[in-house]
């Protein structure tokens, strides 16, 4: 997993 992705996964946990 990439620091983008990673950062995108938590950003998608946080929208929920």
């Amino acid at each position: 997993m990439t620091a983008n992705e990673r950062a995108r996964t938590t950003n998608d946990k946080s929208s929920r």
